[in-house]
C-alpha cells in the first residue's frame, strides 16, 4: 500500500474515534449518528462506506469495493468466533478493517492486509464460506450519512494536515519539486558551449 493511503486511513481512523469521543450536538439528530457512539462497535458498516468514499474523494487510484461478511452459529462454534456480520474495505489489493478491535478475539484495527497473505481478514473469508456464511461485495453506499461524512472527512482532513509525518512528507515533495524546477530553468538558459578544435593555417 502507498504510504500517502497508509496516512489516510489512520487519519481517518481517527477522526472516528473523536465522532465517538466528542459526539457533536449539531449532528446528534442524524439518523445513524448512534452508530457512533461506542465506535468501533456497531459502526463497521459506516466506517467502511465513510473510508471508502473518503479514499475515493482524496483522488487514490482505484476503486473501493466494501465487502459484506456474515457468518452462522456453525462458523461461531467451529472457529471459536466472536465475528458476526461485518463490513470491510477493499482497495487495490488490500483488505482494510477500520472496526476489528469491536470483536474481542481481535486487538487493533486493520489499516492494509494484502489480499493474497492468509492473514486475519484472508482465513475468515475462507472459514464464512466453509460453514454457509454469506460473503457479498457492495457499491460504496452514504444515503443519509452525507453530513455525517463531511463531518470525518474534513476531521480528517485536519488530523493529516498536523500530523508530523505527513508534514515531513509533504515539505520531501515540495523540496524535490522545487529543486527539479531550478534544475529545468537552469538548462534553459545555460548557453550552448561550442567544442570545435580551431582550424589550423595552412
Amino acid at each position: 500500500m502507498r504510504e500517502e493511503t497508509t496516512f489516510r486511513i489512520r487519519a481517518f481512523w481517527q477522526a472516528l474515534e473523536k465522532a465517538a469521543q466528542e459526539q457533536p450536538e449539531e449532528y446528534m439528530n442524524e439518523a445513524r449518528w448512534c452508530e457512533l457512539k461506542n465506535f468501533p462497535a456497531g459502526s463497521c458498516d459506516l466506517a467502511s462506506n465513510c473510508l471508502a468514499q473518503y479514499l475515493k474523494d482524496c483522488g487514490e487510484k482505484g476503486e473501493p469495493i466494501i465487502l459484506f461478511m456474515c457468518g452462522n452459529q456453525d462458523f461461531y462454534k467451529a472457529e471459536n468466533s466472536t465475528v458476526h456480520a461485518h463490513v470491510i474495505v477493499i482497495h487495490n489489493g488490500e483488505y482494510i478493517v477500520l472496526t476489528l478491535d469491536q470483536f474481542d478475539e481481535y486487538t487493533d484495527y486493520i489499516a492494509s492486509e494484502p489480499l493474497e497473505t492468509c492473514g486475519v481478514i484472508g482465513r475468515l473469508l475462507r472459514k464464512i464460506p466453509q460453514n454457509e456464511g454469506e460473503i457479498e461485495t457492495r457499491r460504496i453506499n452514504i444515503d443519509r450519512l452525507q453530513r455525517i461524512y463531511a463531518w470525518l472527512r474534513n476531521r480528517a482532513d485536519i488530523i493529516l494536515k498536523a500530523d508530523p509525518q505527513w508534514q515531513a512528507r509533504e515539505q520531501l515533495i515540495e523540496h524535490t519539486r522545487k529543486a527539479a524546477m531550478a534544475l529545468f530553468s537552469f538548462s534553459q538558459t545555460t548557453p550552448e558551449t561550442r567544442t570545435d578544435a580551431p582550424a589550423l593555417d595552412k
